[in-house]
């Protein structure tokens, strides 16, 4: 969206959230944060929101539509979600 664009101009990077959390696999960075990614990735680590700590992210809000972040980690959910895409 255009917020994200805004804020990815006065930060290197920035998280992606929700009306309920933030989804910090969900992200974008300057590309110049990408050798800092590697390395970071090559030391073992693997925790992105440790990574973004490091640039101070700027957290842009996704409120419409309300479940564009859903998490489908079971049937249950999977159902959920067909019948929100249904409605």
């Amino acid at each position: 969206t255009l917020d994200a664009l805004v804020a990815l101009r006065q930060t290197r990077a920035q998280a992606q959230a929700d009306h309920q959390q933030t989804h910090y696999a969900i992200m974008l960075f300057r590309r110049e944060l990408l050798p800092d990614l590697a390395d970071y990735l090559a030391s073992g680590e693997r925790r992105v929101q440790s990574w973004q700590a490091r640039h101070h992210p700027a957290d842009v809000v996704f409120t419409d539509p309300p479940h564009a972040f859903m998490n489908l980690n079971s049937p249950e959910d999977v159902s959920r979600a067909e019948r929100w895409l249904t409605a």
